[in-house]
Parts: C-alpha cells; sequence; structure tokens
C-alpha cells in the first residue's frame, strides 16, 4: 500500500481566477503565489467600440446643436451629422442653401442688414446656387458695382445656362458702361453650345455693346451670320442702330412691317419703339396716332396714358392733354406709380396745374410728398413762375418735413434755378454751390440740372454743374459731350482738347453732337487749339462710323 501510494504523480491544482480592470482582464493564482494577467480582447474590443459609437453619438449631437443653434441652420439633419465629416462639403451646401432662404424672407420683410449679411455668407458656402447669387449682385449693385460685375464673373461657368443669369449679367455690364468687357465675354459665350434662348440673350447683349462703342462692323457680322433679325430683340435693336445712324425712316418702315406680324399682345416694344421715333423726329400726328393705338389695345394699363399725355403735350395740344389728365387722374389715383410719373411729366412740360393736383392727390392718399414737393417746384420754374417756386420752397424748408434731409440737393438745384430766373443772383449762385457740394445728388441727377440751366440760356451755371457731374461719372459720354459744346459755346479753351480726346473713349453719343462739335472746332474761333488737326481727325473717325450703315440693309423685306 505504502509502495503504491508513492509510486502515484502528485495531483495539480488548478489556479484561482479572479476578475481585474473591472472585468478587461483575469489575474490566475497559481500554486507556488505565482500571479498571471490574461486580458480578456474581446471585452476590450466591444467595450472599446461602444465608447468609440457613444463618442461619435455625442459629437454628432454636439454638431447638430452647434449648427441649429450657434449657426441657425434649422433644417439641419440629425444623420447627417452622423456621417460628418466625410461629408463636409455637401453639409456647407445645405448651410449655404439654407441661408440663402432665409436672406430671402430677410428681403421680404425689408431687413437688408441681416439679408446681405446672410447671403453674402449663403453664398461662399454654396456658390452653385444661381438664385442666390443674383440676388447678391442686385444688393451689391447700388452700392459697389465693382463687386457685383466680379460676382457675376466668377459664376459665369455656373450660371451659363441660366438665361436670367445673363441677362443680369448683361444688363449689369451695359449699366456700368463695361461694353469691352461684354464684347469679350459674348464672343467666349458664343463659342458654346448653348439653348436657343440663352443664345438668343447673348447675340443681343452683344449687339447693344457693339451699337454703344460704335462698331457697326459687329453689328453687321452679327446680322448677317446669326437669326438675330428674325427675332424680337432683333428687330428692337436694328431699329434703334436704324435711327442711331441717320436712318429714322427706314426704321419706321421697319417698325410698322413689324406690326402688321407681331400679336398684339407682344407688340408694345415696337408701339414704343415707334412713337418715341416719330416724337423725337417731330411727327407728333404720327406719334399721336400710335400713343391712340397702344392706349386701345392696353385699356387697362395706365402707361400708355402717360405716354399718349406726353405725345400731347409735345406737339402743344393742351385741351385735350387736359383731358387725358383728368381721365388718369379720376381712373388711377390710387396708384402711386402713375401718379408720380404724371407729375414729372408735368414738371417737364410746366404743367403747374396738374403738378398741384397731384400735390393734393399725393396728401390725400399718402404717398411720397418729397417727390411730388419737388416736380410741383419743377413745375413753377420751367413754367416762369419763379416767385411761386421760391415761396413753394421757402415754405417747405420752414415746416421741415422729415424727409426734406434726402431731397435738400435737389430743392437747392431749383432754388438756384429759381433765384436766378427771379434776378437774384447772389442767391442763385448760393444755392448752386450748395447743389453742386451736395453728396445726396448723383451723376445723373446733376447732368438733368444742367439740362435746365442750359434751357434757360444759364451756360456758366450748367457748365459747372457738367463739371462736377463729369468729375463723378467719368464714364458718362452725353454728360462730357453736353460739357464739350459748352466749353465751346463759352469760348474755355483750357481743358477742350483733353475732353475731346477722352471722349474717343467712351461710348457714342448722339451723332448729331458729334457733328455740331466738329463743325465748331473747324472755325478759326478753335484755330489754335492744342493737337486741333488730331482732333478734328478722331471726330470725322467716328462721324464715319456711321457710313458702314448707309445703304445697307437689314431687312430686305418684311422684318420676322
Amino acid at each position: 500500500m505504502t509502495e503504491s501510494n508513492t509510486s502515484k504523480e502528485p495531483a495539480t491544482e488548478s489556479p484561482r481566477i479572479y476578475s481585474a480592470w473591472f472585468g478587461f482582464a483575469q489575474r490566475e493564482l497559481h500554486p507556488g503565489r505565482t500571479i498571471r494577467i490574461r486580458i480578456r480582447w474581446g471585452r476590450v474590443a466591444t467595450a472599446f467600440l461602444a465608447l468609440c459609437l457613444i463618442a461619435w453619438m455625442g459629437k454628432s449631437w454636439g454638431l447638430y446643436l452647434f449648427f441649429k443653434k450657434a449657426r441657425n441652420f434649422e433644417d439641419v439633419s440629425f444623420m447627417d451629422m452622423v456621417v460628418f465629416p466625410m461629408n463636409r462639403g455637401n453639409v456647407r451646401v445645405q448651410q449655404g442653401d439654407y441661408q440663402i432662404e432665409q436672406a430671402k424672407n430677410a428681403l421680404e420683410r425689408e431687413d437688408y442688414n441681416r439679408a446681405f449679411r446672410i447671403l453674402r455668407e449663403g453664398v461662399a458656402r454654396s456658390p452653385e446656387n444661381v438664385e442666390g447669387r443674383m440676388l447678391l449682385i442686385q444688393l451689391y449693385s447700388g452700392w459697389r458695382p465693382d463687386l457685383a460685375i466680379d460676382l457675376l464673373e466668377d459664376g459665369i461657368d455656373k450660371g451659363i445656362r441660366d438665361a436670367d443669369f445673363l441677362r443680369l449679367t448683361s444688363a449689369m455690364l451695359l449699366r456700368e458702361k463695361e461694353d469691352q468687357r461684354l464684347l469679350d465675354l459674348s464672343k467666349t459665350l458664343m463659342e458654346e453650345d448653348l439653348p436657343k434662348e440663352i443664345n438668343q440673350v447673348v447675340l443681343a447683349s452683344r449687339m447693344q455693346s457693339a451699337m454703344q462703342m460704335g462698331k457697326f462692323d459687329i453689328a453687321k457680322e452679327l446680322f448677317l451670320e446669326t437669326d438675330l433679325e428674325n427675332t424680337m430683340d432683333g428687330l428692337l435693336l436694328g431699329t434703334h442702330m436704324y435711327n442711331k445712324t441717320g436712318r429714322p425712316g427706314d426704321a419706321i418702315e421697319v417698325l410698322l412691317s413689324g406690326l402688321k406680324i407681331v400679336p398684339r399682345e407682344n407688340a408694345t416694344p415696337l408701339y414704343n419703339q415707334l412713337i418715341r421715333i416719330y416724337k423725337d423726329n417731330g411727327m407728333f400726328s404720327e406719334a399721336r396716332e400710335f400713343a391712340l393705338k397702344l392706349m386701345i389695345n392696353n385699356p387697362m394699363k395706365w402707361q400708355p396714358r402717360i405716354q399718349l399725355i406726353d405725345v400731347l403735350s409735345a406737339s402743344n395740344m393742351r385741351e385735350r392733354r387736359d383731358k387725358e389728365i383728368n381721365s388718369v387722374l379720376r381712373e388711377y389715383r390710387e396708384e402711386e406709380p402713375a401718379m408720380i410719373a404724371l407729375a414729372q411729366l408735368s414738371a417737364d412740360y410746366g404743367n403747374t396745374e396738374a403738378a398741384a393736383r397731384l400735390y393734393e392727390v399725393a396728401l390725400e392718399n399718402g404717398y411720397n410728398l418729397s417727390l411730388f414737393s419737388l416736380t410741383l417746384a419743377e413745375a413753377f420754374v420751367q413754367a416762369g413762375q419763379n416767385e411761386e417756386a421760391i415761396n413753394l420752397c421757402n415754405q417747405l424748408i420752414n415746416e421741415d418735413p422729415a424727409w426734406m434731409q434726402n431731397v435738400q440737393g435737389s430743392f437747392n438745384a431749383i432754388r438756384s434755378l429759381a433765384y436766378f430766373g427771379f434776378e437774384d443772383s447772389e442767391l442763385g449762385d448760393l444755392y448752386l454751390k450748395s447743389f453742386i457740394e451736395s453728396r445726396q445728388t448723383n451723376a445723373n441727377q446733376l447732368y438733368q440740372a444742367a439740362k435746365r440751366f442750359r434751357a434757360f440760356e444759364m451756360e456758366e451755371q450748367a457748365l459747372r454743374v457738367l463739371q462736377e457731374s463729369y468729375n463723378r461719372d467719368s464714364k458718362n459720354e452725353a454728360v462730357l459731350a453736353t460739357m464739350i459744346e459748352v466749353e465751346m459755346s463759352l469760348g474755355a479753351f483750357f481743358t477742350l482738347d483733353q475732353h475731346i480726346q477722352d471722349l474717343f473713349n467712351l461710348r457714342r453719343p448722339d451723332y448729331k453732337l458729334i457733328e455740331s462739335i466738329h463743325k465748331r472746332l473747324q472755325s478759326d474761333r478753335f484755330l489754335y487749339t492744342r493737337n486741333r488737326d488730331q482732333l478734328l481727325e478722331g471726330l470725322a473717325g467716328m462721324i464715319a462710323e456711321q457710313e458702314l450703315m448707309q445703304g445697307w440693309d437689314i431687312w430686305k423685306k418684311n422684318p420676322l
């Protein structure tokens, strides 16, 4: 028994096992007090993945709250935050689109500061959003047109197939007189395979910029190589080019033919152009005839009636004019735009009775009194009733209405005209100085005031106003050409040569005005003008630009 017991091996003792490290490991206690640690990798991996998931969801929830509350991105999706930042670009675009929608709502509430701020951020985040880019451009256009144009050009590749975007681009470049940039852009776009509607916009914009610069060879090429002459844009631009180059008869003939073909509901632009050409060329009976036809075709609109009143006023048919004014006042007195248009027309023709009635209408309906007050004062001056104009202005100044601060400059121009007409040159000069120095006026308002001064043969005063207008807008060809004409009338030789030289680099003003400047410069009075021969040669070259349009007809028979 002892022998058998001694022959057996001692039994192996199992290690004692304890949980360690919060269950992520095992501590084994072996005989002899040996301790071994075993990591439970399955549990570690599972816990690690669980922690990562919790952290990721926490991150997603935090980002969701951040975008929703801190960034005011109400449309943010939690699922988008779950996969963020892999979809960073998509979220950025979504946020930009949302901001653009919020900016549109702010514009509807007339909260322009907020709209501008979030719209700028929205377009930066979503540059492909053409609608947002167009809204931002429109906001920039009245403040920083240079930035607006940069935005347009940067977005051409994104809006190349959007007709509205291209229309805005061409309108903006034309308004800022960036004709060469528009020519270059349109040339590039013509090489693209564009839809018909968009291609039509490109052709029309190229045609306009070429005409403005006197590059009738480009205009002719467009008519010869495209179907522009078979479109409404082509008809309007082509007849305008006829009239601009001394062919009003041909323009009238083409427009009359067009009216026989174009449906009546689409013919308003043709009527407007035809009436304008008739009126500008002193053909008042024909202008009245077609103004009446336009009014009959559009019985519910006030614009044709205003146009008829304009023609009747220009042709001095006062009794008929007054009947139409009474009709407009009776039917459209609740429409402020109609009353504003009629008030401006009354001021242009010195119709003090109509201007006074419109002022009363404005008082009754709570319209913009600053505008109606200005037009009434203008009407007094235009009619030669300077004392009445002075009294009205003084009365308004004494009342000191809230709106006076915004139109002080324009009132000073009217007061200056009135005092000069009243033979009080001291006060006239004082108010003229205030008008010229005012920052509330723009170059066009100054130009219009200069035309008023010229109408009353106040050439020296007109020159001062024109010089300030040109300083503010050196691209305005009408201002520069008129200023040259006034300088020649007054014998102001000191800057005449430089101003004529500058005229060569601008759009072409009325060719009749260029011909007048050329004819005057040929006289002995300007014999010693610097660079006279070169100036005469340059003016002759401008006049010769019209020759390309002589003897060449865009339409052989009927247009369209």
